[in-house]
């Protein structure tokens, strides 16, 4: 009895035939010729039983860095958010502004740095705080002017 071809695939010139089938391609003359070999060439050519020798150009490639290092953070950003801070404690209305003053001169170094400063967070950061507690100052102040015209408007 006889058995019939294993089945063959149609592919393109581009596309890499599995190793082993049988592949038809369609030449100039319009005729489909069957290639039992394998026209492309394999890409290991070392038999089972011998180990796979690197190329010259992978034996010496530099090693790649798993991470890049971070950027130094910008030193008035670590101080603009020091004084901010600081303003809550100590000289809170002077701390605050000489952290608002230190906060822009950091912004600029960091924009002028194109990218190899960080400490962006840090500057926003001092702003925040530094302005959170001008506010809460500027309040205390109305709410002390107000009591003392008050009481100087009920005892007379």
């Amino acid at each position: 009895m006889l058995k019939p071809d294993p089945p063959t695939r149609r592919i393109d010139e581009t596309r890499r035939p599995l190793v082993g089938l049988a592949v038809h391609r369609r030449y100039a003359t319009g005729n489909d010729v069957a290639v039992t070999e394998n026209p492309y060439p394999d890409p290991n050519p070392n038999t089972p039983g011998q180990s796979a020798q690197p190329t010259p150009a992978a034996q010496y490639q530099q090693p790649v860095a798993a991470y890049q290092p971070a950027a130094p953070t910008e030193p008035l950003a670590i101080w603009a958010l020091v004084c901010a801070i600081g303003s809550w404690v100590v000289l809170p209305v002077v701390l605050a502004i000489v952290g608002l003053v230190l906060a822009g001169q950091a912004n600029r170094a960091i924009d002028l740095s194109g990218g190899a400063k960080s400490g962006k967070g840090m500057v926003t950061a001092a702003k925040v705080v530094a302005w959170i507690n001008l506010g809460f100052y500027a309040v205390a102040v109305i709410f002390i002017i107000a009591f003392i015209i008050g009481i100087a408007m009920s005892s007379s």
